[in-house]
């Protein structure tokens, strides 16, 4: 479901992109002289940023919640241990 969310992000993001470049002129001739044309990469480079930042800051929360679901289960073998030892401790006359 997480993918399908950040698919939407980058959609919309997309056509936010097109909406304002849809208002501008294409010939080459009032591209270059009326807007500096490398602006257009950056704005293309910050939505990929984006979607990437997003990706990847979606897969770290899964790893780092793996990692602590594993850590409690160690943890709670641990306290199960000790609750077995103290049950034979206390059943020894």
């Amino acid at each position: 479901m997480k993918n399908k969310q950040i698919q939407m992000i980058v959609l919309v993001c997309i056509g936010l992109f097109l909406f304002f470049v849809s208002g501008l002129d294409f010939s080459s001739v009032v591209l270059l002289n009326a807007d500096p044309w490398w602006m257009y990469f950056v704005v293309l480079g910050i939505l990929v940023s984006a979607y990437y930042f997003m990706k990847y800051s979606i897969e770290d929360k899964k790893i780092d919640e793996e990692f602590i679901e594993k850590e409690g289960q160690v943890f709670m073998e641990r306290i199960e241990e000790d609750r077995a030892k103290r049950r034979e401790y206390s059943e020894k006359p």
